[in-house]
């Protein structure tokens, strides 16, 4: 009985492991979600020029001073 025990144990064990392993591993988008979404593209630009504008304003603004610093621009600039 012990032998037996031992090899329905050992069968568990292995068939949890696979299931775990396989289980995450399978989440591929079905052919019809690929189809889908096959037209449409990730929109991860800016909704607009101006906002765009709006963004490079915004990271190059010196927090200290509270505007651009464009003439440390236009340095940096001449010198690359």
């Amino acid at each position: 009985m012990n032998k037996n025990y031992f090899k329905f144990l050992t069968a568990l064990l292995f068939a949890s492991t696979i299931s775990l392993v396989l289980t995450p591993s399978c989440n591929h988008k079905s052919k019809a979600e690929y189809e889908q979404n096959e037209g449409e593209e990730e929109n991860d630009e800016y909704d607009s020029p101006d906002k765009a504008a709006d963004f490079e304003t915004f990271r190059s603004l010196d927090v200290t001073i509270g505007k651009v610093p464009y003439g440390r621009f236009w340095d940096a600039i001449l010198e690359t």
